[in-house]
């Protein structure tokens, strides 16, 4: 979640980090977020990750998301 964007979804396909690189072309914004955490989250992150995406996809909306929730990480 960031409260700051300069590229929507659409503009970024490809993620490279130091853990390993995540292909999100043509993926829904759930599939996305799955990858991005399976493939470049550093393995420390994950579970909170994982975590923070199961919670806010009970939501039921296209982008999951819990911005108060969001807010209260460290930055």
């Amino acid at each position: 979640m960031t409260f700051h964007v300069d590229h929507t979804e659409h503009d970024v396909g490809i993620f490279v980090t130091e853990q390993e690189v995540a292909d999100v072309l043509g993926c829904s914004p759930v599939e996305r977020a799955v990858l991005i955490i399976e493939e470049c989250a550093h393995p420390s992150f994950k579970p909170r990750l994982r975590e923070y995406l199961d919670d806010a996809r009970g939501q039921d909306n296209h982008i999951p998301h819990d911005v108060d929730r969001a807010m209260e990480w460290p930055g």
